[in-house]
């Protein structure tokens, strides 16, 4: 697979690989080389906020760094290896080209509990972001957590966006599910793609599009 991963990544495709078989790859990819070492960690950070969220412990596989940057840490924890030892790299992420090789240093991506560790949402969100042409969002910019669900499907002409609203539900363990059909969900939709048109069909009415720099919004 050498060859065609030399071929995929400066055309800027991305690979993600676990540090369990990281080690087959050449270090220039990596960005790092493995030293065949662990440690425990009972907490992580995402590069972008640096807050430490607690978890149950895991293991890090312990590298040295190259040209690969840490998108995310291992906390040291204090009475493990002592207030002043430094946090470890999570989660790696080394340029190559125009794609990039993603390296995860936890061993199978599971705890002591062998369940998932919770950093592989923050990845996943990371590896998807930006992948689909239509971006749902909240009224205030912020991504929906839980307010709306949506699914996105090609047409033959454009594309269908399915919004579903979840404010409003009621719906116990057994029971049945109380739904007040006032609540509503402020959504805006953008996308970088040029629009001629937008409808709603469940009313049906056209909707307006705003166009500016950074795309449309409806």
């Amino acid at each position: 697979w050498l060859q065609t991963i030399n071929d995929y990544l400066p055309r800027g495709g991305t690979l993600v690989i676990n540090s369990t078989v990281a080690n087959q790859l050449p270090p220039e990819l990596l960005g790092l080389t493995l030293n065949r070492k662990t440690t425990t960690a009972s907490a992580w950070s995402p590069e972008v906020t640096g807050k430490p969220l607690a978890t149950v412990p895991f293991e890090v596989a312990s590298v040295d760094l190259k040209s690969a940057k840490p998108i995310a840490w291992a906390v040291n924890d204090e009475g493990d290896a002592g207030a002043s030892a430094p946090n470890r790299p999570l989660i790696t992420r080394n340029q190559v080209g125009a794609g990039a090789v993603i390296v995860t240093l936890i061993p199978h991506l599971i705890g002591q509990d062998e369940r998932a560790h919770p950093s592989i949402p923050y990845l996943m969100d990371g590896l998807t972001s930006n992948l689909l042409p239509i971006e749902v969002r909240l009224a205030n910019g912020e991504r929906p957590q839980g307010e709306v669900m949506y699914q996105i499907n090609r047409t033959k002409d454009g594309y269908a966006v399915i919004l579903v609203n979840n404010r409003g539900i009621d719906k116990t363990q057994n029971g049945i599910a109380r739904v007040d059909r006032r609540a509503v969900a402020d959504v805006v939709l953008h996308t970088r793609l040029p629009l001629k048109s937008a409808k709603e069909y469940t009313g049906p009415r056209d909707l307006k599009i705003s166009s500016g720099p950074d795309g449309s919004t409806i």
